[in-house]
């Protein structure tokens, strides 16, 4: 019985000790590519491949052309070089130098991790940003900070908003404006504290809400105006309510403030 081996067919995790299967199919593909049979379990592979990406971390660091100070999502001790965006769209360097043939009689993954550590990297995956220093891994956005996997977005701040405008701390938030702490929403305006709604407009902590206004603490409401906790109100008595919901809320924040 070979090492990291539970019991026929079963392996023993190298990392998180747990068993997972390994079925003689799995061995004769592993054969024929002519690689060893994995000592890790998948959810511990895959986690080893999601590190290639590294979207939410920066560092200060100088470009690796024009020596200028830049944010990258790569430290200084990367082994690669790493250029500002301005140099590497640029035409101070050639890409086509770097090109190699393969050697057969080496390793292609060790030749691939040796060209790896050759061709220089830009310092993030952005395209078309403006007065957005601090995001990653996006494109078209204009006066954004510490947006991260987001395209077409305006004046947003902290999260994953999609063409979206006007909105913090927000995950996954699509062709919404003006909204707050809302995840798994679209099509929303003034929302605050928010999850899986859409198409509504003035909803607080609300939950699974569609094309709804000027609801709060409701969940799964259809096409419904003026409710609290799932009760409607008339347009007079649910403005009052919300003023004295709000005026509390307010009176705690500050009492926890003075604390």
């Amino acid at each position: 019985m070979g090492q990291g081996v539970i019991n026929r067919g079963t392996r023993q995790c190298q990392n998180c000790k747990n068993g997972f299967a390994a079925t003689p199919e799995d061995f004769r593909f592993y054969e024929k590519i002519k690689v060893p049979p994995p000592t890790l379990c998948p959810p511990c592979r895959y986690q080893r491949r999601l590190m290639v990406r590294n979207e939410r971390n920066f560092y200060h660091r100088e470009c690796g052309l024009c020596n200028k100070a830049m944010v990258s999502m790569y430290s200084s001790e990367k082994p690669f070089p790493v250029y500002c965006q301005e140099c590497w769209w640029g035409d101070g360097w050639d890409p086509l130098q770097y090109g190699a043939a393969c050697d057969w009689s080496k390793p292609f993954f060790v030749q691939f991790r040796e060209l790896q550590n050759k061709v220089p990297r830009p310092n993030l995956g952005t395209v078309n940003c403006r007065n957005s220093e601090y995001v990653n891994y996006v494109g078209d956005a204009k006066g954004c900070y510490l947006i991260f996997g987001s395209i077409e977005v305006e004046n947003c701040l902290y999260g994953s908003p999609y063409e979206s405008k006007y909105c913090v701390d927000t995950y996954l938030a699509r062709e919404s404006e003006y909204c707050y702490e809302c995840i798994d929403c679209e099509k929303l305006s003034h929302c605050a504290f928010c999850q899986d709604c859409a198409a509504s407009l003035n909803l607080l902590y609300c939950f699974d809400c569609k094309n709804c206004q000027d609801c709060i603490g409701c969940v799964g409401l259809r096409s419904k105006n003026y409710h609290i906790f799932n009760q409607p109100f008339t347009k007079e008595a649910y403005l009052k309510e919300k003023e004295r919901i709000m005026s509390s809320c307010n009176q705690k924040m500050r009492g926890s403030a003075s604390t």
